[in-house]
């Protein structure tokens, strides 16, 4: 059976901020639809009908969750009709290129009652304040965290065998490009996350978005055992071919590339590794450990207390983030509440239901 749906993440909340690839997803497209509304207004929903509309058409619609509650959407594209629905409020902002003649504004405030929300003024604004907060003080911990984990990877990086991993690199880009003649010219790319860092813990969609790659090969191995170095690589290979290129980008460290898929040739290499931990599991299916081929023997029992403590304060980090994702979710819950009580949920419907047919 076909594939009919594509998961991915377009933002991430990293160590370096609020990362948003949304202009990078949505090239190319022709028509855009942006929402604008409060929580709780029906955004998400409203976009979930319309995905499984089409998906139940046999069309393939790619899902883009909310990186902060991955439960939610944050857009749906149909690549094919060259159509985008996304959610247009903070912080996920998508500027207009050609309002009116590509961008098209829906605003789901004309189906609440105001008189509902009004006399709760202070406690929304109050809910906003402390979820600003909360999200600063979930950067401050990521950054800490990517300082330790960078830390930990040195360890290994000063003991990895640099000619050995430029032969691991030469031969993978032998093996994904085969007989492809560079051209010179950079092709396609597209940028996004395929992880996220949520109250939920770290939610990934590799399944999901490898599914239908016939070729996949899995890097395994230890924090700087060189997996990001021969992804970077691999990238700028990848440039010269003039092929489309899927890139996916570290969700807390977004300078360093875990994922690329190269669908024309029917392709893939990520990071295997944990906190994404993905195994072999059919044919073609290749994997790769760094760990065994790179790496001088002996590096971890010559460090073990050194590494035992960095990983230890590294998950302490992310367990410290995970907690205020959840305190976050909780205020984000109290703060739909005032909306839902407000909305005309009907008037939501009709207007997915327009969307369906000025899509069609």
């Amino acid at each position: 059976m076909q594939k009919t749906e594509l998961k991915y993440f377009a933002c991430a909340n990293s160590g370096e901020g609020f990362m948003n690839f949304f202009p990078s997803v949505l090239q190319n497209m022709e028509r855009i639809f942006i929402l604008k509304g409060g929580p709780g207004t029906g955004k998400s929903t409203l976009m979930k009908r319309v995905g499984w509309y089409f998906e139940e058409q046999g069309e393939l619609v790619e899902s883009i969750y909310c990186s902060s509650d991955p439960s939610s959407l944050d857009g749906v594209i149909l690549r094919e009709r060259k159509v985008a629905i996304v959610d247009g409020t903070a912080p996920h902002v998508v500027e207009p290129l050609a309002p009116g003649a590509c961008e098209e504004y829906i605003n789901l405030g004309i189906a609440w009652d105001r008189e509902k929300l009004v006399p709760y003024r202070e406690e929304i604004l109050d809910l906003q304040k402390k979820i600003k907060k909360e999200f600063g003080e979930i950067y401050t911990i990521l950054k800490e965290s990517a300082k330790i984990h960078n830390r930990w990877a040195g360890i290994y990086a000063e003991s990895l065998q640099k000619e050995k991993l430029d032969q691991v690199t030469e031969s993978l880009e032998r093996e994904l490009f085969g007989n492809l003649i560079p051209v010179g010219k950079t092709g396609h790319e597209i940028k996004r996350f395929s992880a996220a860092l949520s109250s939920e813990g770290m939610v990934h969609h590799t399944e999901s978005l490898t599914e239908a790659v016939k070729y996949r090969y899995f890097l395994k191995g230890r924090p700087g055992n060189g997996k990001s170095y021969i992804l970077g690589q691999l990238l700028e290979k990848a440039r010269r071919y003039r092929t489309p290129i899927e890139v996916y980008y570290h969700p807390i460290q977004p300078a360093a590339v875990i994922m690329l898929i190269l669908r024309e040739l029917d392709v893939c290499i990520f990071d295997a590794a944990s906190p994404w931990e993905v195994f072999p599991s059919r044919d073609g299916d290749v994997m790769v450990d760094l760990y065994a081929s790179v790496i001088n023997p002996g590096t971890e029992e010559e460090n073990q207390q050194t590494i035992s403590l960095l990983s230890r304060e590294h998950a302490e980090c992310i367990r410290d983030a995970e907690s205020h994702f959840a305190r976050v979710r909780h205020l984000h819950d109290a703060l739909e509440e005032y909306y839902i009580h407000a909305v005309r949920f009907q008037e939501i419907e009709q207007l997915t239901q327009d969307i369906i047919i000025q899509i069609e």
